[in-house]
């Protein structure tokens, strides 16, 4: 899955004058880029434009393109695939094995020359007259993507020597196949839906319902910057929504809601109303509004509309507009809004997941978890016969949990296996007559920066109808997202983390039982647990790659710069500074030597 910022970037340098590509996608996105070969001046880039295949190729002697038929839009979320081949001066692509176009390059040029890699479903860091009008990230779902018979989605290692990889996971979320009806759940401090501009004439509206975690935090709802340092935005402060408009230089008025969104578990429908002169902020039944001042009337929005947190980019203007909700550098992390948003429309309009251009950690459907309820049971041999939402119970006067969960700690980039040590049930199984194997733990909401694995080392001489490997992640389907005490007791869960750089992550589960055998109520509540999972940092070592190959040439007796394209070393946690290189190899200094442009000789 892509996402609108995600890329795999595979470094590579190839001549050709045959290229064969082959892509399956899935997208309900008009626009994105589905694959760039980069060179210098060569290049060969497919993207999606209005629905429509369209290649783009310079083999040296002038750029050409290539388009599907007008009568076939590709956007309507079913799979489809294109194959690309280019033998000398012949172009043909192929669309879902039927639909055929064809053309022919300019002589005389007839290699493909790849300097740059091979890219997939983004372009970070290149900058080529080329690249200036291209799509934006590709968001949808790539199943194969073959490049001279070899397939780039093989392995999805991230900092590997030759490979890139961000913002992509495995499987096809179910976000791209969302409605606007359909609720979006923020479920991490740096989840965020990024919208089109918000258009603001003589006024403007947002609206939409807001429901809270339970837990009382402050966060980002809703920001769209505007020139010059203008923005407006609300947040949650204290458990009340705010809402602002500033100019970036001073000027700045604020809405203050006194409804405490925390002090009941439902649904908050808001509205933002932006009018030539004044501000109103609804929330519920209650109305408050301010007028603006000649400054802060004359912001106009710009650039993308932001729910639920910020990217990078909007981050630094949020801190520069000094919002209460975002933290300092010193901080660092996200501080997204924590919950869910339904019913959302703009200026009128209903938008939502099918209308981001991206998206960050964050899921269809609304599963709050509850907090804590105490539950006293006067007996420790007896059990409740009234609804259990709780995890905790008071026997004889002392508090006993009926499940217990401690946090799993794994490396990043590393795996490891859920003990019962980790998720813990107080029962008596023998007196309730249930079997470890008919207690189950049913992943409401997986983990966002990993996954989880079942029976992750099957027999591979056992019987076909033992239990084969399954993995649960964002995109998994419903049904395949339970596993049994039994199977957390014989060590048959693990958690597998993505290698990314955050540091926390999570899933939330319910625990139900599939015995036939009547059963106390509080095995039938869909109660959500959230399960913590602890990141400890790696400092992985540094990577050096050589994308030009190891034959660095120049004329006799001259001087060349080692620069970048010739000597690169990855190391995303640590900054270029901190990086040093160190010559260990047989110089011939009578032939030449090495030396710093700063220190000379």
């Amino acid at each position: 899955s892509f996402y609108g910022n995600g890329y795999i970037h595979l470094r590579t340098i190839e001549k050709s004058v045959q290229t064969l590509i082959h892509i399956r996608f899935r997208t309900s996105s008009q626009s994105g880029l589905l694959f760039l070969a980069a060179g210098h001046r060569d290049f060969l880039l497919l993207e999606l434009i209005s629905g429509h295949l369209q290649v783009r190729l310079n083999l040296g002697s002038g750029e050409r393109f290539l388009s599907s038929e007008r009568g076939t839009h590709l956007n309507d979320l079913a799979w489809h695939t294109v194959d690309l081949n280019h033998t000398h001066h012949n172009i043909n692509m192929i669309v879902d094995r039927t639909s055929h176009n064809s053309l022919r390059m300019p002589e005389p040029d007839l290699e493909l020359s790849i300097e740059d890699g091979l890219l997939i479903g983004g372009t970070p860091g290149l900058n080529h007259p080329y690249l200036l009008n291209i799509s934006a990230g590709f968001r949808g779902c790539l199943d194969e993507v073959v490049f001279n018979e070899h397939n780039l989605l093989s392995s999805l290692q991230v900092h590997s020597e030759y490979k890139s990889i961000h913002e992509v996971s495995l499987g096809c979320s179910s976000q791209f196949s969302a409605t606007e009806e359909d609720p979006v759940r923020f479920s991490s401090s740096k989840a965020f839906i990024s919208l089109p501009q918000w258009e603001v004439l003589q006024e403007g509206t947002f609206e939409c319902e807001l429901h809270p975690s339970w837990k009382d935090e402050n966060g980002l709802v809703l920001y769209s910057s505007g020139s010059k340092g203008g923005f407006v935005s609300i947040e949650i402060r204290d458990g009340h929504l705010v809402a602002s408009i500033g100019n970036g230089e001073g000027s700045k008025t604020e809405l203050h809601s006194l409804t405490h969104v925390y002090s009941k578990q439902t649904w908050y429908p808001i509205q933002l109303l932006l009018l030539p002169d004044s501000i109103q902020l609804k929330v519920g039944k209650e109305l408050v509004k301010a007028s603006l001042s000649q400054e802060l009337q004359a912001i106009q929005l710009k650039g993308s509309l932001f729910l639920g947190g910020l990217d990078d980019v909007a981050l630094e203007k949020a801190r520069s507009a000094g919002l209460s909700s975002v933290p300092s550098k010193e901080e660092g992390g996200g501080r997204s809004f924590k919950g869910c948003l339904q019913k959302i429309r703009v200026n009128t309009q209903k938008t939502g997941l099918p209308n981001a251009m991206v998206t960050k950690d964050v899921t269809v459907g609304c599963n709050i978890g509850q907090a804590p309820k105490v539950v006293i049971i006067s007996s420790p041999t007896d059990l409740p016969e009234f609804d259990v939402t709780s995890t905790q119970m008071i026997i004889n006067n002392r508090a006993t949990n009926l499940l217990l969960l401690r946090t799993l700690e794994v490396a990043e980039g590393g795996q490891v296996l859920l003990e019962p040590k980790h998720i813990k049930v107080n029962l008596d199984f023998r007196k309730l007559g249930i079997h470890p194997s008919h207690l189950m733990c049913r992943i409401v909401e997986p983990p966002v920066h990993g996954q989880l694995h079942l029976n992750p080392n099957p027999d591979p001489d056992g019987f076909p109808g033992e239990m084969q490997e399954r993995i649960i992640g964002i995109g998994t389907e419903e049904k395949d997202r339970t596993f049994s005490m039994l199977d957390l007791w014989q060590g048959r869960v693990m958690y597998v983390h993505s290698g990314s750089e955050d540091h926390n992550d999570f899933f939330t589960f319910s625990i139900f039982s599939n015995n036939k055998n009547e059963l106390p109520t509080f095995l039938k509540d869909n109660h959500l647990h959230r399960f913590n999972i602890s990141i400890t940092p790696v400092n992985d070592a540094p990577v050096l790659s050589l994308p030009q190959g190891n034959l660095f040439t120049l004329l006799e007796k001259s001087k060349r710069q080692l620069t970048t394209d010739m000597l690169r070393v990855l190391d995303p946690d640590s900054s270029p500074e901190d990086l040093a290189l160190s010559s260990v190899g047989n110089l011939n200094s009578e032939a030449g030597y090495l030396e710093n442009q700063d220190y000379p000789g």
